[in-house]
């Protein structure tokens, strides 16, 4: 940004409305905010970005499978998985874990009631997934949880993906994994906005390769007509562009995705 001014005290960001709602809920209520506080359009649209990042971490405790599901509906690429009760987990690993064909794999505990923990861990053995499990469910019930687990390949680049109704389309991502991407806990590193007017796609960046692998990424989302005439599934899409080795071609994975008015591009 430019022009940036110097304040002694910061300004605060405004407590977004109680009970369902959304971006566009917060923005406007920060937009009242701004007109008696003096804050600079820049630091209005901070704020605006750490909400938005803040609503989309909400949602990471909760179950996924609904989200996996919906994925393998769209027949989005998604890595090897399994999604079991725990019981059933400690019962056999083995008999799971091969299933990915991985040596290293993503493992999270989901709990089945929203005041337990969730623990999750990328890129570790199956023999550490094991570990893993047993010793978070120790003194636990392991009814009350189930096991998802994930094949894991190397994240070249992960992020997300939101799509409007209306057609705005923003891709944030950055190099690794996609997990700081989503729970806003690092700055995305490049950006794509799809602009509802003239309905082109504008790049952050300047790489030709990696624009394209952007745009296959977003082809892969299934959607109705063709060149600028093309209409997106709206949502909120968890992507990463893997490869298994240094010679193989990049390839995204999808790992999450919720169709919810929280997700939403202001």
């Amino acid at each position: 940004m430019t022009n940036r001014e110097k304040f002694s005290k910061p300004a605060e960001s405004p407590t977004p409305r109680k009970g369902p709602g959304n971006v566009n809920d917060y923005t406007q209520n920060l937009k009242s905010v701004s007109k008696t506080q003096g804050i600079p359009m820049y630091r209005e649209q901070e704020l605006i970005q750490k909400q938005k990042l803040k609503m989309l971490a909400q949602d990471l405790t909760e179950p996924r499978e609904q989200g996996l599901a919906k994925l393998k509906e769209m027949n989005l690429p998604q890595p090897q998985q399994f999604f079991v009760p725990a019981i059933e987990f400690l019962q056999n690993p083995e008999k799971y874990l091969k299933k990915l064909d991985s040596p290293k794999i993503y493992i999270s505990l989901n709990p089945r009631k929203k005041d337990l923990p969730r623990y999750r861990v990328p890129w570790i053995s199956t023999e550490e997934a094991i570990a893993f499990v047993r010793k978070n469910l120790v003194g636990v019930d392991p009814k009350e949880y189930d096991v998802l687990g994930f094949q894991f390949l190397e994240n070249i680049y992960g992020g997300s993906i939101v799509i409007n109704p209306d057609g705005k389309i923003l891709v944030e991502f950055r190099h690794g994994q996609q997990g700081p991407v989503a729970t806003g806990t690092e700055t995305p590193e490049f950006s794509v906005r799809r602009d509802i007017f003239n309905l082109s796609f504008k790049y952050s960046f300047e790489d030709p390769e990696l624009r394209q692998e952007i745009y296959k990424t977003i082809l892969r989302i299934p959607h109705e007509g063709n060149g600028r005439d093309m209409k997106f599934t709206p949502g909120y899409y968890e992507f990463a562009l893997v490869r298994k080795d240094e010679q193989s071609p990049l390839n995204p994975w999808f790992f999450d995705y919720k169709n919810d008015k929280a997700y939403h591009i202001v």
